[in-house]
């Protein structure tokens, strides 16, 4: 285990993603290490080196969702989160700002408040902001009391502060945590919380700011943080899911109209849990595949024969394998070949099918595709606007 300790990416690589085998894993290594200043000195600069190492190795995430038993997890990125974290390591070391375009449960703002939370630790004296559109999402009840992290999860300071806390005795800091404020008292490190009006961070210096849901604030109110954050910070992370139509501020950074800005995307797509039998319709009737793995093992016989991408017109698929004895296992896959006209083209899976029989079309468009056109309002419905496209809009 040890020998692996040589290079970031080699360490990294190493940490195990199943849950029980990382749990076992970070046991035995912490022990170790725990013992030994010299690999604590190493690891610390390994974990600066890629702060992903931090998220593997000694962040835990909690899960409100889970059974009894199994809400406090390790926290083990997915690759898209690996992505998203290096971003704002990268945006935080080289002070510039961040636009982060996100579907709903990607952890995107667990893993922004946990990056800044590793900055907390490891990088003296610096200074972070973390906001959102109310009081209550950014601290409520939040303390620490005989060791124990109390107070509403949902907060951006619960999300900071469990990072923390959460962490091997041996690297865990002594921290004092106020309302809207915890501060590292071994290396004079803070973490503050505000609400984010029209005066949010007015007057202030920080290394880092987190805007969380801009695209769910009052367009004005947007606006005038936008105008007055900049010189608060050259590191602002604006993190949100679509809320307001395309004429937000949120969708005009994302669509560089405020000047050149990074920005990361987060999309259900990359969930792995949420992924399965991804396909898309780009035509009435007519289906293309990617994960045409997960349909050969329901039904070999009919998908065998179908590449991943391959276009197939579904009407033809079912009615020639109709009197098969099998036919009704074709039958049980169900696909939605609208042509994309309820979701713009969009991708497809068993879970986003399921998603939307069961909640409202502005829903999936905010929180699930986001779809700024979607979620606003409009005298078209999407549906039209996307078949006006497809039938008059042709490359160059």
């Amino acid at each position: 285990m040890i020998k692996t300790l040589d290079t970031p990416q080699g360490f990294f690589d190493s940490i195990p993603s199943d849950p029980a085998e990382n749990i076992s894993w970070r046991m035995t290594f912490h022990e170790k290490v725990a013992k030994d200043e010299g690999l604590q000195r190493v690891y610390k600069e390994l974990c600066w080196a890629d702060i992903k190492i931090l998220f593997n190795s000694a962040f835990w995430v909690y899960d409100a969702e889970a059974p009894t038993g199994f809400r406090n997890r390790p926290f083990i990125l997915w690759p898209h989160q690996e992505t998203a974290v290096d971003a704002i390591h990268d945006s935080i070391l080289n002070q510039h700002n961040l636009v982060i375009d996100k579907s709903r449960k990607e952890g995107a703002t667990e893993i922004i408040c946990k990056t800044f939370a590793g900055h907390f630790l490891l990088d003296p004296e610096s200074q972070f902001l973390v906001g959102s559109r109310n009081a209550m999402l950014v601290d409520k009840g939040v303390e620490l009391i005989n060791g124990r992290l109390i107070g509403l999860h949902k907060t951006l300071m619960h999300k900071v502060c469990y990072a923390i806390n959460t962490m091997p005795n041996w690297i865990k800091p002594d921290v004092l945590k106020t309302y809207m404020s915890l501060q590292n008292l071994d290396n004079a490190s803070v973490i503050s919380g505000e609400t984010t009006n029209e005066s949010f961070s007015a007057g202030d210096r920080q290394r880092g700011i987190l805007i969380d849901e801009y695209g769910r604030m009052e367009h004005n109110m947007a606006l005038d943080i936008n105008d007055s954050v900049h010189d608060v910070c050259e590191c602002v992370i604006f993190n949100s899911t679509h809320f307001r139509g395309v004429e937000h501020p949120y969708n005009q950074l994302l669509t560089q109209k405020y000047g050149e800005v990074p920005v990361i995307i987060m999309p259900w797509t990359d969930n792995p849990n949420k992924n399965i039998g991804l396909y898309i319709s780009p035509d009435y009737d007519i289906i293309e595949i990617k994960d045409i793995d997960y349909y050969r093992k329901q039904c070999p016989k009919v998908f065998n024969d179908i590449k991943s991408m391959k276009s197939f017109k579904l009407s033809d698929l079912r009615r020639k394998h109709q009197t098969e004895s099998w036919s009704k296992k074709l039958e049980a896959i169900i696909f939605v070949a609208d042509g994309g006209d309820s979701n713009e083209g969009g991708w497809r899976s068993l879970w986003y099918d399921d998603r939307c029989r069961k909640r409202r079309p502005r829903d999936i468009a905010c929180n699930v595709d986001r779809r700024p056109r979607g979620s606003g309002s409009s005298v078209f419905s999407p549906a039209t606007l996307h078949r006006i496209e497809q039938s008059t809009i042709f490359p160059p």
